[in-house]
């Protein structure tokens, strides 16, 4: 029943005054799944369904309603039950905010929960369209480039046109083997599936399909080659190089080196992310919306030659010119993308690996890791235990785990265990 709610105001120079706040009763529960389980772990075996208390406004007794809508015999995965079944909930969610009663014979708004009619095409562009919102700007043309060849595909394969609820797991399937005919690799065809799965997803949650059929499809498992670092007389040579022949790059890599960011991050700073007062970055990194980074005295040094003074907070910290300023395309003056930003950086350093021989398995990212293995050394060299130099690493490197670092620093050969040869005794 609705509860009344007596609040005793008083005000300057008047009688303490009773404001009576009559508030409104909810006659619904929240909706839920409810997920059959076997020792703890959900199951197929069971009944799915979705459930919420209604309060009879007539009699004033509350009735537990049950909606099942075929989930068991719809779906055969719990995958596939668990993505219905929520889709559901945030149905019923809203139809009762919007005043739904489920012991009238009549829905409200005729609610029908069926497919739409859209057309494969059709329904991925929409979907799209109402993604990109949220997505950022160099994402949103990968997605497009993604969708466009899955597109290309479907019209050649001749399921373009057909009903969007038509198109399951087999087509998805058989796109990204096409894919990997072509040549492209595992990270390739996980990037063609994440943005698939993704649409699917968002027409699943406004009830355009039922289910997405990109979720039983594993992922290709991917095998990158990573960054190795240089040694500390490689390193030593390429300041050398870069102190007579480019020294812009040069700054570009005390960034990556002193603040562990990421070549991205780096060109995605302007003069207002720096607080040299402070001795702050604030950063846009790949997790985060914003983080701040420690200035070391190293970096300040460089920061504090540059003269940001002399320059508008929105001008970019690090351009071709080797000063902070704007960085647009010359011919159209619109901002320059991230990825050309930092492709300007990554081709440079290529002649630097040509000058010295350095192989693929080197680039950028392995100045950071050098800088990471020579920190956590020192920290090792100070007294610390492995776990105390790992928690001073944490926010260093701003890793989201223990075991992540872990992984981290044992990828880049921090880990190395002390030389065990005199302990052992067989002769060999």
């Amino acid at each position: 029943m609705p509860k009344k709610n007596e609040i005793i105001v008083s005000l300057p120079n008047t009688l303490p005054k009773i404001f009576i706040i009559q508030t409104e009763a909810v006659n619904y529960s929240q909706p839920k799944l409810h997920i059959p389980k076997i020792n703890g772990k959900p199951t197929v075996e069971g009944i799915w369904y979705v459930w919420f208390n209604f309060r009879n406004s007539k009699n004033d007794k509350w009735t537990k309603i049950k909606k099942t809508h075929r989930i068991n015999k719809t779906y055969k995965t719990v995958a596939q039950r668990r993505e219905f079944g929520k889709s559901l909930v945030r149905t019923y969610t809203q139809l009762l905010d919007e005043g739904y009663n489920p012991l009238n014979n009549i829905s409200i708004g005729g609610f029908h929960l069926q497919q739409k009619e859209m057309l494969c095409k059709d329904a991925l562009l929409m979907a799209f369209d109402q993604k990109k919102n949220e997505l950022a700007l160099k994402t949103i043309g990968d997605w497009k480039s993604r969708l466009n060849t899955f597109l290309k595909y479907a019209e050649a394969a001749g399921f373009a046109g057909r009903n969007i609820s038509e198109i399951n797991s087999f087509h998805i399937a058989s796109f990204l083997n096409y894919i990997a005919d072509s040549g492209q690799g595992p990270k390739s065809i996980n990037n063609f599936r994440g943005c698939l799965s993704a649409l699917w997803g968002k027409l699943a949650n406004d009830m355009v399909v039922q289910h997405n059929p990109v979720t039983v499809l594993k992922k290709r498992k991917e095998n990158p080659q990573k960054n190795k670092p240089f040694t500390p007389e490689e390193i030593s040579k390429i300041k050398e190089y870069l102190l007579e022949n480019d020294a812009g790059l040069l700054t570009f890599i005390r960034f990556v080196a002193f603040a562990f960011l990421r070549p991205v991050e780096v060109v995605r700073l302007t003069v207002g992310d720096v607080d040299l007062k402070n001795n702050r970055l604030s950063v846009k990194t790949k997790t985060e919306a914003r983080a701040t980074v420690r200035v070391v005295p190293q970096l300040a040094e460089e920061l504090q030659n540059m003269q940001l003074h002399n320059y508008k907070k929105t001008d970019f910290l690090l351009t071709p010119a080797g000063i902070p300023g704007n960085w647009a395309n010359q011919r159209t003056g619109e901002p320059t993308a991230e990825n050309t930003r930092t492709k300007e950086f990554s081709d440079r350093f290529t002649k630097v690996k040509d000058n010295f021989g350095f192989g693929a398995e080197y680039g950028i990212y392995s100045v950071r890791h050098s800088f990471a293995v020579d920190l956590y050394n020192a920290f090792i060299n100070d007294g610390a235990t492995t776990v105390e130099a790992e928690m001073k690493m944490l926010p260093i490197t701003r890793h989201k785990s223990l075991s992540g670092l872990r992984n981290y620093l044992r990828d880049v050969g921090a880990l190395m265990p002390k030389d065990y040869g005199k302990n052992f005794t067989l002769d060999f």
